[in-house]
């Protein structure tokens, strides 16, 4: 609209309609006036004078114009006027869409305290879009801050932000001094993880929590109950060392206790002490390890304890008896480290500890077992459940025991009995040599040393009675079934005498299979015995003349030689007897008991009439000396014995 000239006064008024009053219409106009003529002074400055002017003005102006417009006319005149028609016409639009949203924001801003008064003014588009009440209004108190309290306001809140700054900046230090130490708290921690990792330790996250490292302090081929447990958390504690956490099963330390009871008195085995706090973390774990494994190794000593009555092995209360060597028995039971355990030296003790290793290595031994039974090719399957076998913990000692005790019967009844032969005369000796089964080459070596020292127990005896005479006894201790000593015997050489007079005994058509020692003893004495009698038949066989009706032979009792004399009639036998003496307490007390041998002189018919005993003694009296019956004491040997007969 540049065309137009800014003083053209513009009317617009609205049409006229019939419920229009007088009243609307002058204030219509009063209103129209004062905003045309607002330099002017408005409807007050409006005049009969000042309209007349105007008017001549307009006049005298139209005048001078008409003639320059006719003169001066362009053909555009049209085209600027329909311009300036859009123009307006645009901005009358504009006018108009700017009054009625003017008008539905003034509605909708009445509508929260006059609902019905400002419905009627709100357009339908508004009333569909938004619901009445939305927007509220209320009067506000104007300021009352003047300007010193601007400067004050301005300085407080200058204040404040150096304030904040300045905790901001102490945060910052704090978190970097918290960042630091939990650095070095956490390095702290790693190192101690490392050093448990180095020390092989097995290190790994616990199943149940992904981000939590754990050690495997247990065994994995121990019962389900500790297998369980086999696993401690490794937690990082406030100053950085680790705390060892074993979850609700925790327990106080506990260790098993071996005591020998002799004499009474106990020697005991060395219960380790109880670590303080702040012991280093490889200490601990260890103790922790060491507690479950004395868990689990008492529970099977328990468990085996009630299969092996036969032996008298007992479990009463809190602890378990078991026969040990003579005279002193074997105690085991499971004690706390946080107990105040006394203990007094005692000759015994190295002996109660070494017992206390042998069952922490049976039980090691016995994992192993098991190991090798959960890896090997499984068997088809069947309805039968396979359950799990008691470990041999006590049996291997029981077996161990009687083993030693069958070699300490071998000794105190060689012993004597070869000292004996030695001071009559006779070349007679004794030799043991253990013999090696043949065992398991997959197994290590560490495991077929234990396997030898607890199983397949055999020892060789060889007793030499004379050059031609030699008895073998062969001790075979087994671990299962039964854990008890059997013996073999047999004779050598191939042309030993004593094959055909006195055999070995048989069993189940097993030659040679005794299983009590009193029958090994009886055996050895009367085999001795006849030994003894086919060297005196030999010895006055070469004496006498073979072509003589008179002459020694042999009897059906093989200790027995017998001589008749056929010229005098006199029949002479003389039968070898060798047994401990009454004196002698028995072996199972006293090992060492005394072997007695000797001879019974019969002679029958003729004047030489009567019975003579003879006994060689030995154990308290010296070597060669003869008792003749008659309580006279004389130092002789066979030779002379044999000499003595001859004469007679």
């Amino acid at each position: 609209m540049g065309s137009i000239s800014p003083n053209l006064p513009i009317s617009l008024l609205p049409w006229d309609s019939a419920a229009s009053k007088p009243g609307d219409i002058l204030g219509d106009a009063v209103a129209r006036i004062n905003f045309e003529r607002h330099d002017q002074n408005g409807f007050r400055g409006v005049t009969e004078e000042s309209l007349r002017q105007e008017i001549a003005d307009e006049e005298a102006g139209l005048e001078d114009g008409s003639s320059v417009d006719e003169d001066d006319e362009s053909p555009d005149r049209l085209k600027e006027l329909n311009a300036a028609r859009e123009e307006m016409l645009q901005l009358l639009g504009r006018a108009d869409y700017d009054a009625g949203i003017a008008q539905d924001f003034l509605s909708l801003l009445l509508s929260k305290t006059q609902p019905h008064t400002a419905g009627q003014t709100v357009s339908e588009y508004l009333k569909q879009a938004v619901p009445l009440g939305t927007l509220g209004m209320d009067k506000v108190a104007s300021s009352m801050v003047t300007e010193a309290q601007k400067e004050d306001e301005k300085k407080v809140a200058k204040g404040w932000k150096i304030q904040n700054l300045n905790k901001a900046a102490d945060t910052i230090l704090a978190s970097a001094t918290r960042l630091q130490k939990e650095m070095e708290v956490e390095t702290k921690y790693w190192e101690e993880v490392l050093s448990i990792n180095d020390g092989g330790w097995a290190v790994c996250r616990i199943p149940q929590e992904k981000h939590t490292l754990g050690v495997r302090l247990g065994f994995l081929e121990g019962t389900a109950a500790f297998k369980n447990r086999s696993l401690a958390a490794l937690r990082r504690g406030q100053d950085g060392n680790i705390i060892l956490d074993q979850g609700v099963a925790v327990v106080e330390p506990k260790a098993l206790r071996v005591r020998i009871y002799s004499d009474g008195q106990f020697a005991s085995s060395n219960v380790p002490e109880l670590l303080a706090n702040d012991a280093p973390i490889e200490s601990r774990i260890l103790q922790a390890r060491n507690t479950l494994f004395s868990l689990e190794l008492w529970q099977e000593l328990a468990r085996e304890s009630r299969t092996l009555l036969a032996f008298n092995v007992h479990l009463q209360g809190d602890s378990i008896t078991c026969p040990f060597t003579t005279g002193k028995i074997l105690v085991l039971d499971l004690v706390s480290l946080t107990d105040n355990i006394s203990k007094s030296s005692h000759p015994d003790d190295t002996l109660a500890q070494a017992m206390y290793l042998a069952f922490n290595l049976l039980l090691t031994y016995s994992h192993r077992e098991s190991h090798r039974r959960r890896t090997r090719v499984p068997p088809p399957l069947d309805a039968t459940k396979e359950e799990r076998p008691t470990y041999s913990l006590i049996r291997p000692l029981v077996t161990r025991i009687n083993h030693q005790r069958a070699l300490e019967y071998t000794h105190a009844l060689m012993n004597p009995l070869v000292q004996a032969l030695k001071s009559s005369g006779l070349a007679a000796s004794y030799s043991q040599s253990t013999q090696t089964t043949s065992l398991d080459l997959d197994i290590s070596a560490t495991e077929r040393t234990v396997r030898s020292l607890i199983d397949d127990l055999e020892v060789k005896t060889v007793f030499n009675i004379m050059p031609t005479v030699a008895i073998n006894i062969i001790s075979r201790t087994k671990l299962l079934p039964f854990s008890n000593t059997v013996y073999e015997v047999t004779l050598s050489p191939s042309d030993c005498p004593l094959l055909v007079t006195c055999p070995p005994p048989r069993r189940f058509d097993v030659d040679g299979i005794i299983e009590t020692w009193q029958q090994i003893e009886e055996y050895v004495l009367f085999a001795t015995s006849c030994a003894l009698a086919h060297h005196l038949l030999i010895s006055l066989s070469s004496e006498t003349d073979s072509s003589d009706d008179s002459r020694w032979q042999s009897t059906a009792q093989p200790n027995m030689v017998r001589y008749r004399n056929s010229i005098t009639g006199v029949t002479t036998q003389v039968t070898f007897r060798i047994e401990r003496i009454p004196e002698s307490v028995g072996y199972s007390s006293k090992p060492e008991g005394v072997i007695r041998w000797g001879a019974v002189r019969e002679s029958t018919g003729g004047k030489s009439k009567g019975r003579k005993t003879e006994w060689f003694g030995f154990g308290g009296r010296k070597k060669g000396v003869w008792d003749d019956g008659d309580g006279q004491e004389v130092v002789r040997t066979l030779k002379d014995f044999v000499n003595d007969i001859s004469r007679d």
